[in-house]
């Protein structure tokens, strides 16, 4: 860990590190975002990277080089002092840079230098770990009514504990404070509270400044806890608030001695914490009750949103930003009642729908909203699926082995016929029947030792054709990494909210979610209008005029019978939506004088989704979004005349939309930079590193897999080919992988210290760049590609179009 730590920083690191930065950051005293640097890197990275150098590997600071600008947000709506603001330091990019380099850097290194007890900010530690163990243990107390032993629970608040001393201060106190604890616990000064025979006791929990401590309800060890804290706040300043502190007692404490031990303490004597970290601390009968805060929370924010004037596309940003948000944390620890999370979604949906009347008409239920933008929805969360995906997220850290699916790496932990490691839903395991009871067999038996490739002749003739070919599929690797547990749902392996939450919509929830129509035809419709450049709100109003979901008079009749409602430009009862934006006389007139869409005014269409598909085949995409901007400005025309607040003339309305088009796309596409044009030939290497092209393909329509690679010098000498042909299938990246991995095998074999990769799969090659662990069937490949290259000098990995590699694609 030394040596890396310490070892000269490089240009690499810190290109990655403004790679990795977000573009629009607020900009410091340099007055310049990260994007400048990122679009212009070609220009400005020689200075850059010398600047930031010789800051790291020469400790030479330039002036201002750490210079900051102080900005004070407001914590309440109204500031009249100081202390209603929050002081936010923006830094110079460069400093930005430098610091990102030195934070990679550690990354890899945090899980073994922090303490376990640290339950956050670490990969692979949640926040959520605190409230389990607070809540088990809370729980454990108020459940503990006989016996001998007595506990109680200390909660402690630090006055002001982030004002009151410097943050590099802080931190050395609270590890500090933290290992008095585990110095009384180790001694038996400070027992802790086990939950059960052979669990470990557990005497604190620190997270930040708030504080649990759990002990036995004894007279010495009251005392250990309070020469901690004397100790604690004399080293530190800090104080220790007893008027917000509180004290529990398991329930078989005699209430004598709960008095007389919070007495001593000089803290408030309570029955149980109700919370902690934001959640209950222990669970009621009524769990409605017991979350009814979040549903407050919910309406609170909503019901100031009530009193801003919004769109809806501005309304559907705030619901999955923030009120589908609010509940997310509550959600990740417990099981919701279902009819609080409906409630949630009520809210929700009056908000949406909520049109400055009270009689807020819901022309689409909630279930339809919930469907992804591709499928005629608009992507906000059901969240009982999310409810439960975020639990199956606490439930995978702690998923036991058989239930797992296995990624085969050596073969010698998995076993053929009870472990489920085929990549086949929903089972996993293996169809054929153990006819020839060949018992204890692992998948190590059905590869060949030699070749590391399955062994064909072992699995013809145990298994049924099914299973072959699904384990003929499989790659292996030629090193052999360790077999590993993956998800299969999520496409490198690793287990994801996202992909637990639609596997929750795709199954339990089929029968009652919102049907979508999956016509690809459709499809493309959907995606064209949610990636077309033109405002929100215009996207929006698409979505509702082809969900028919707009107060046409016809619409409106269907809702309310008793009004008398005309279109108010032809006077039409029958007011339609196509009607409305095609049929009618007036719309006709519009489309007429737009240059683009007359000639398509005759078409026999019947439904909006069909009219918009058929000039989506016919227009480009600048008049197709010209198309939906007249469609927005139509309609909002035809309402000013409903309020009989004037209207817009038809040669108006193309105007109008011509002109607020243009006006958005330079506002959010024009500024800036166009992108820098790629080379797409081929680039001879510098000095004496060696360029290895790659690239795959499917043969025989996929029925078999190739791949080809070339190795040249920087005069552009070709020093070594070969080409492979798969007699299996497989999708397209698996060749692409299979083909990396010979190149870089190809560098070992030749003994090659100094190469470039290149390809022209992105995907592939950003995850080998970043050696990130990958879970996926392609898994084994990407580890074999990752070992290999760890065994040569110097490394890179360059993107090429296919044009840049005609050698490869051409024939030998």
């Amino acid at each position: 860990m030394a040596t890396d730590l310490q070892r000269p920083f490089t240009e690499e690191e810190v290109s990655k590190a403004l790679s990795c930065m977000s573009p629009l950051k607020s900009p410091g005293p340099d007055g310049l975002p990260p994007i400048f640097f990122q679009k212009f890197w070609h220009v400005v990275k020689p200075d850059v990277v010398k600047y930031v150098l010789n800051f790291l590997n020469d400790h030479i600071m330039p002036t201002g080089f750490n210079e900051t600008n102080i900005v004070l947000i407001p914590k309440i709506k109204r500031p009249e002092s100081l202390a209603h603001f929050r002081p936010i330091s923006l830094c110079n990019v460069v400093y930005k840079i430098a610091s990102k380099s030195i934070a990679n850097r550690l990354k890899p290194w945090l899980d073994a230098i922090i303490s376990p007890a640290q339950s956050a900010f670490v990969p692979g530690r949640l926040i959520s770990d605190n409230v389990f163990i607070a809540f088990e243990l809370n729980h454990f107390l108020h459940t503990h009514s006989k016996g001998r032993k007595q506990f109680l629970n200390l909660k402690l608040d630090i006055s002001k504990a982030y004002d009151r001393v410097e943050w590099c201060f802080l931190e050395r106190v609270l590890e500090s404070f933290s290992s008095l604890f585990r110095h009384a616990e180790a001694n038996r000064e400070v027992p802790g509270v086990p939950i059960c025979r052979g669990a470990p006791a557990i005497s604190h929990l620190l997270f930040a400044d708030d504080t649990m401590i759990f002990c036995p309800a004894s007279q010495d060890t009251v005392q250990h806890v309070q020469e901690i804290l004397a100790s604690y706040k004399q080293a530190s300043g800090q104080k220790i608030n007893l008027q917000k502190s509180s004290i529990a007692f398991s329930r078989n404490t005699p209430l004598e001695v709960q008095r007389h031990l919070a007495e001593v303490l000089g803290i408030r004597l309570e029955n149980k914490h109700e919370k902690y970290l934001g959640l209950p601390s222990m669970a009621f009968r009524s769990k409605r009750a017991l979350f009814a805060s979040l549903k407050d929370r919910i309406w609170k924010k909503i019901h100031g949103w009530h009193e801003k004037t919004l769109s809806q596309a501005g309304k559907a940003i705030l619901i999955q930003s923030v009120v589908q948000a609010l509940p997310s944390f509550a959600m990740s620890c417990f099981l919701l009642p279902k009819t609080l999370l409906k409630e949630f979604q009520s809210l929700a949906a009056d908000f949406f729908w909520h049109d400055g009347d009270h009689r807020r008409i819901h022309w689409i239920a909630w279930d339809k909203l919930c469907l992804s933008k591709l499928d005629g929805g608009l992507g906000f969360r059901n969240l009982e699926a999310f409810n439960l995906a975020l639990l199956a997220k606490q439930l995978w850290r702690i998923l036991s082995r058989p239930d797992c699916l296995v990624e085969i790496g050596t073969g010698h932990s998995v076993d053929v016929w009870k472990d489920p490691w085929i990549p086949r839903p929903a089972s996993f395991r293996i169809i054929t029947p153990n006819v020839h009871n060949v018992q204890n067999m692992c998948v190590s038996n059905l590869i060949s030792p030699i070749t590391r490739e399955w062994d064909v002749e072992t699995i013809n003739a145990l298994l049924w054709p099914v299973d072959r070919e699904a384990i003929l599929q499989i790659p292996l690797s030629i090193s052999g990494g360790p077999d590993l547990l993956i998800w299969h749902y999520s496409n490198n392996g690793f287990f994801s909210v996202r992909s637990a939450y639609h596997l929750a919509l795709s199954s339990s929830f089929a029968s009652t979610a919102g049907t979508s129509d999956g016509r690809p035809r459709y499809k493309k419709l959907w995606k064209s209008i949610w990636q077309a450049k033109v405002p929100n709100k215009a996207k929006v109003f698409m979505w509702r005029a082809i969900r028919n979901a707009l107060p046409t008079a016809s619409n409106l009749r269907r809702k309310m019978p008793h009004e008398e409602i005309v279109c108010p430009f032809c006077t039409d009862t029958d007011e339609t939506i196509i009607h409305a934006l095609l049929h009618c006389c007036f719309a006709r007139q519009v489309w007429a004088l737009s240059n683009f869409c007359w000639r398509f005014l005759n078409d026999p269409v019947f439904s909006v989704e069909d009219w918009l598909c058929n000039i989506l085949d016919k227009l480009s995409s600048a008049d197709f979004d010209c198309a939906l901007m007249i469609c927005w400005t139509l309609w909002w025309s035809r309402n000013l005349k409903m309020l009989n607040k004037g209207f817009l003339l038809p040669q108006q309305i193309v105007d109008f939309a011509r002109t607020y088009l243009n006006a958005f796309v330079v506002q959010n596409f024009g500024q800036f930079a166009p992108r820098l044009a790629h080379n797409h030939f081929w680039q001879a290497p510098y000095g004496n590193c060696i360029k290895i092209n790659f690239d795959g393909a499917l043969l025989e329509g996929g029925k078999s897999l190739g791949l080809g690679v070339v190795a040249r010098n920087s005069f552009g000498v070709c020093l070594a080919w070969c080409s492979v042909r798969y007699e299996r299938r497989g999708p397209a990246f698996l060749a692409e992988t299979l083909a990396a991995r010979e190149a870089i095998w190809l560098a070992c074999r030749k003994a090659w210290q100094n190469v470039t990769i290149e390809g022209d799969c992105a995907s592939l090659l950003s995850k080998i760049s970043r050696a990130s662990q990958d879970r996926s069937v392609f898994g084994p490949l990407i580890f074999d590609i990752v070992s290999f290259a760890a065994q040569l000098e110097t490394v890179s990995y360059s993107f090429v179009f296919r044009s840049g590699k005609w050698f490869l694609n051409s024939p030998l």
